[in-house]
C-alpha cells in the first residue's frame, strides 16, 4: 500500500473537522461514532444524542454482532455487517472515519476500524485522539441526529484477517504465527481477574498492553516509537502476526499500530481469551496464580495418597491428579459442547438441562458456581477406584505404572 494509504489509516481532528465545515460529510464520507461501555459506568448511545461529530451516525456495536454466539462481539455475518452499515449510508465507496469517546482516546475505534477491513472496506478511518481530544480541541459539536440516506454495501470476509479457535489451538504446536496479547500485565499473567473471568494467557503469546500505543493525550504514538515497542518484544512484523486480548476489542490497537508500521495482514483472534477460558484444555492455558494453586494441589494430593496405604495395594493402577484435571476438561467439553448424553450422567447429581442450557447462555454461570460444584465432584470421587478404573478403560493408560 502507497504511504498516503497508510496515513489514511488515522485522520486528525483538524482535517476531519475541515471536512465537516466544508460539508464533505455524506455519502462520500460517513463518520461514526463506536463507542460502547459497560453499562453501569455510562450510555454510549445516550451521551451521543447527547452530543457528537456533526453528521455522524451511532455504530452500536451491540447489534453489529453475531448475537447467536455465547462470546461478546463476535463478528457478524457478511449479510449482517452489509445491511447493518448499508442502513448507516456506508456504500463500497464511502470513506469511513470511526471514533468513540473513551477516555483514554480510542478504545473501541479499532474495532470498527479492523470489521470494516475484514470486511473488504479499505476506506476507513480512526480519529485520533478520539473524540476527547476532538472536544479539547475546540471543535464543533451537536445533539442534532441526522438521517444518512441508505446504501448498498456489499461485504466479503477476508478470512486472512481472523482467527478461529481451532487455528489457535493448532499453533500453540506449530507456531506458525507470532500472538500478541494486548491486555495490562496483571491479566495476562493470570495474577489478577478479568472481568470476572479467572486469567492468563495462550502458550507462547508476547504481552504488549493496547495503551502501550497511545501517548499521555491519547494519540497514537509515533510509527518510530511503535516500531521500538514490538522491537523490544521482539516481534518481527515481517512474519505472521495474531492479535488477541478479553473479547477481540483491543486486539485490533495491535493491528491498527502494526498497519501504521506499513504490516497491512495482522489476524484478530476473535474470540480472544473469552473464548480460549471457556474452551481451551486446562494446560493451554498459562497462569501464574494457577500455577500456583496446581502445585499446592500436588502438594496435597501426595499427602492424601501416602496415607492411603491400604488403598494402594488394589491393583489397579492410580490415576494422576493432570488426568482428572482432563476429566474435567473432558466433562465440560461434553456438557457445553454437544457431547454425547452418557457423559453427562456422571454429572447428573449437580447438572439439570435447565442449568446445563443456563451455562450455555451465561459463561459467568458456569465460571462461578458451577465451577465449584465440579471441584466438589472432584473431591467426592477422587480417591473412588471404580471412578479410576472407568476412566482407565475410556481413556487408557496415560501414565503406564509407577
Amino acid at each position: 500500500m502507497a504511504r498516503q494509504g497508510l496515513s489514511r489509516a488515522l485522520v486528525s481532528a483538524a482535517w476531519l473537522s475541515e471536512a465537516v465545515r466544508a460539508g464533505r460529510v455524506g455519502s462520500g464520507l460517513r463518520v461514526l461514532d463506536a463507542s460502547w461501555y459497560p453499562p453501569k459506568e455510562r450510555n454510549a448511545r445516550q451521551e451521543f444524542k447527547e452530543r457528537h461529530i456533526p453528521g455522524a451516525s451511532f455504530f452500536d456495536i451491540e447489534e453489529c454482532r453475531d448475537k447467536s454466539s455465547p462470546y461478546d462481539f463476535m463478528l457478524p455475518s457478511e449479510s449482517h455487517f452489509a445491511d447493518y452499515v448499508g442502513r448507516l449510508g456506508v456504500s463500497n465507496d464511502t470513506h469511513v472515519v470511526v471514533y468513540d469517546g473513551d477516555e483514554v482516546g480510542t478504545f473501541y475505534a479499532p474495532r470498527a476500524w479492523w470489521m470494516f477491513r475484514a470486511f473488504g472496506h479499505k476506506e476507513v478511518s480512526v480519529l485520533n485522539g478520539g473524540f476527547k481530544n476532538w472536544v479539547k480541541e475546540g471543535h464543533p459539536v451537536t445533539a442534532e441526529v441526522s438521517q444518512p440516506t441508505p446504501a448498498v454495501f456489499k461485504a466479503r470476509l477476508n478470512r486472512a484477517l481472523v482467527k478461529t479457535f481451532e487455528e489457535m489451538v493448532q499453533n500453540v504446536s506449530s507456531i506458525k504465527f507470532q500472538v500478541v496479547d494486548s491486555r495490562p500485565e496483571g491479566r495476562f499473567r493470570g495474577t489478577e481477574l478479568d472481568q470476572g473471568l479467572e486469567s492468563g494467557h495462550i502458550p507462547g503469546a508476547v504481552n504488549i498492553p493496547f495503551h502501550s500505543f497511545l501517548s499521555e493525550t491519547g494519540h497514537e504514538k509515533s510509527i518510530e516509537e511503535i516500531q521500538e515497542i514490538f522491537r523490544a518484544k521482539k516481534v518481527d512484523l515481517s512474519k505472521p502476526l495474531t492479535a488477541t486480548c478479553r473479547k477481540g476489542v483491543t486486539a485490533c490497537q495491535i493491528a491498527l499500530a502494526a498497519f501504521l508500521c506499513g504490516k497491512q495482514d495482522v489476524a484478530v483472534y476473535d474470540g480472544s481469551w473469552s473464548e480460549w477460558f471457556h474452551r481451551a484444555p486446562p494446560h493451554y492455558k498459562v497462569s501464574e496464580q494457577r500455577q500456583a494453586q496446581c502445585n499446592a494441589s500436588v502438594d496435597t494430593g501426595q499427602k492424601r495418597l501416602t496415607d492411603c496405604t491400604e488403598m494402594t495395594k488394589n491393583s489397579l493402577d492410580w490415576t494422576s491428579l493432570s488426568d482428572y484435571e482432563q476429566l474435567g476438561y473432558n466433562l465440560r467439553s461434553n456438557l457445553f459442547q454437544g457431547g454425547p448424553l452418557k457423559s453427562r450422567s456422571l454429572m447428573r447429581d449437580s447438572y439439570t438441562p435447565d442449568i446445563i442450557q443456563k451455562a450455555i447462555r451465561d459463561p459467568n454461570n458456569w465460571h462461578g458456581r458451577r465451577i465449584y460444584e465440579l471441584g466438589k465432584w472432584y473431591e467426592k470421587y477422587f480417591l473412588d477406584l471404580n471412578v479410576q478404573k472407568a476412566m482407565k478403560d475410556k481413556y487408557g493408560d496415560k501414565k503406564g505404572k509407577p
